[in-house]
């Protein structure tokens, strides 16, 4: 990838995985067992997933970001079905 702005691009890759990561804790730390938090963490990986390789220039679904295993294991309780 070439770009005119390293420098900005870089803060911008920064600026995605914190937010990403505010939006995380914020659904860890606010999880109810019949809340459907899953379905939206799924579509916000996706979201941030598409953006970061769009920025980046990269290949799409070369940057998995979270796995669904991994997703599955924070916002599923163990009586849940998912």
């Amino acid at each position: 990838m070439t770009t005119s702005y390293p420098d900005q691009i870089g803060e911008v890759v920064v600026s995605l995985v914190l937010d990403l990561g505010d939006t995380f804790a914020g659904l860890l730390l606010s999880w109810k067992p019949k809340r459907n938090d899953l379905q939206y963490a799924e579509s916000t990986i996706v979201a941030y997933t598409d953006t970061l390789e769009r920025v980046l220039g990269a290949p799409i679904g070369s940057l998995p970001l979270v796995d669904a295993e991994t997703l599955k294991e924070w916002f599923v309780s163990p009586g849940d079905s998912a």
